[in-house]
């Protein structure tokens, strides 16, 4: 009973999926048929560039310092940081999030597990995880691989399946100022992509 009860307690901090055993059956389901390697760009198929599309290296510098450690390590669902943000960094992303919205004419409503979630027209661009504040963003494909070969995050598990994206990515959370900058180049990345059509 160990992995339920502590997939329970995560389950109730991280939201997303039901924190009870229909929950935890759907984690199961979700561990059989979920990508591996979430931080290899080679698990992304498909013959896409690691340049990025709408990102590059330029607009997309390596991320320095420690690896960053996510719950995928025990459960492909939910995907989240161990680690949690301090009260002002909450609030800084918070603004940052909600002034780049507004600039880029985003809708703010629900994800489809009652996350807040930010829509251009009925097409999701990215959501934001509560305690964590990591983000889910819907990239094109390119630009998802460039997110890994600079280590600003890791593929969503499910990423090409059960309705999902196949460049839904993890996006790290910001640490400081400057990264809340980076999250903002790769909310615009996830914008284009929408505009385009959602690859």
């Amino acid at each position: 009973m160990g992995d339920y009860s502590d997939w329970i307690a995560f389950q109730k901090r991280a939201c997303g999926l039901p924190a009870n055993f229909i929950g935890y059956l759907a984690m199961l389901f979700c561990r059989i048929i979920t990508r591996h390697h979430l931080r290899d760009p080679k698990t992304i198929p498909g013959h896409y560039s690691e340049d990025g599309k709408y990102m590059n290296k330029e607009t997309l510098p390596i991320r320095t310092g420690a690896p960053v450690k996510t719950s995928t390590d025990r459960w492909p669902v939910p995907q989240r940081e161990y680690d949690e943000p301090s009260a002002d960094m909450m609030t800084a992303i918070e603004s940052s999030t909600e002034t780049f919205a507004t600039e880029n004419n985003l809708t703010k409503g629900t994800a489809f597990d009652s996350l807040n979630a930010y829509y251009l027209g009925s097409m999701e661009v990215f959501h934001r995880h509560p305690k964590d504040y990591t983000h889910h963003v819907m990239l094109h494909p390119s630009d998802a691989k460039l997110m890994l070969v600079q280590q600003w995050g890791e593929l969503f598990g499910l990423a090409g399946k059960v309705g999902q994206k196949l460049g839904c990515t993890l996006a790290f959370r910001p640490r400081n100022q400057e990264e809340i900058k980076i999250m903002e180049v790769i909310f615009k990345a996830a914008v284009d992509n929408a505009k385009a059509g959602g690859s």
